[in-house]
């Protein structure tokens, strides 16, 4: 009898000593942290920016542990609802290979929507592929094309390559002194290799190309820092030159990016985008763009050359 009172005291023991630790078990089941809990109602009613930042909790690891599954998921139902930056993800998730198998034409792809909506990584990254032939066809024009839009929206790297590419007369019209105002706004960003190439590129110029290399360089900072061009817009003269000879079967457009120079003709062209896609139309589209002239754009009174993207568009035939 007492044998069989101490086994239901050791089994009463046991269970007290056991109640506590399930129920600290129970726990330490972590609750969503308050960013998530903040965004995720929002996110599941299809709320694109709310997505997106979830994307980031998830891809960067902040407040929750990383999960690039996670990440994909919500920044994928973002980029779907256009949402510029997270298309951008999207591109560096298949780039890079995370959590997915890598994919140089998809990141490519993504890449292309981010940049056609804006974001200055995805039109740097776009040049580069474009560049090494990786993910696109090479091609350095639409390299050279996107560098320069780039470049314009501030990013130091790309500002390094356009400057370099003035120096030497790369694709461009040679012009040191624009070489050397674009080494100088990478060189404001703290990047070293414009630091290295702009001071040795300043040794050979005279100081009155020098003075013009500031006043170039100030004249683009007044308009960086407004967050605008600082241009005024292009408009196009003679509409009719661009009606494209090729007709689809179906109403198609084509989003071209131009490069118009100071005295409003299109050095180069480039379709970027139709809808739906189109080849014939996209090089048709290009030709007739080519053919058009525009009143220069200016800044400060003088003409310059900017980047415009040109739509054109076609009923069915």
């Amino acid at each position: 009898m007492r044998r069989s009172t101490s086994r239901i005291r050791c089994s009463l023991l046991l269970l007290c000593l056991l109640l506590p630790v399930a129920a600290w078990a129970a726990d330490t089941t972590p609750p969503l942290h308050a960013a998530v809990r903040s965004y995720l109602p929002r996110a599941q009613d299809g709320d694109a920016g709310a997505q997106y930042e979830l994307g980031l909790l998830y891809s960067e690891g902040r407040s929750v542990p990383r999960d690039p599954a996670e990440a994909l998921r919500w920044f994928r139902l973002a980029a779907e609802q256009d949402h510029a930056k997270a298309q951008f993800h999207m591109g560096v998730i298949f780039d890079q290979g995370r959590g997915v198998e890598k994919d140089l034409s998809r990141a490519a792809d993504w890449f292309r929507k981010a940049a056609l909506r804006g974001v200055p990584e995805a039109q740097f990254n776009l040049a580069a592929m474009y560049a090494l032939g990786e993910g696109v066809a090479q091609d350095d024009g639409a390299s050279r094309l996107w560098t320069w839009v780039a470049a314009e929206h501030g990013v130091a790297k790309a500002q390094y390559n356009l400057g370099l590419a003035f120096e030497q007369g790369r694709g461009v019209a040679q012009d040191e002194t624009l070489g050397l105002m674009w080494l100088g706004q990478a060189i404001a960003q703290g990047f070293p290799p414009a630091l290295i190439e702009g001071n040795r590129l300043a040794e050979s110029l005279s100081e009155e190309e020098l003075e013009r290399a500031r006043s170039l360089g100030k004249s683009w900072q007044r308009k960086y820092t407004a967050g605008s061009d600082g241009a005024g817009t292009p408009r196009p003269i003679d509409d009719a030159l661009a009606e494209p000879a090729y007709r689809p079967r179906s109403p198609t457009s084509v989003v071209v990016l131009a490069l118009i120079g100071r005295d409003g003709k299109v050095g180069d062209a480039r379709a970027l985008e139709s809808r739906p896609a189109d080849p014939a139309f996209e090089r048709a589209a290009v030709r007739a763009v080519l053919r058009r002239r525009f009143t220069p754009a200016e800044r400060d009174g003088e003409p310059v050359a900017v980047f415009h993207t040109v739509v054109v568009e076609a009923p069915q035939r």
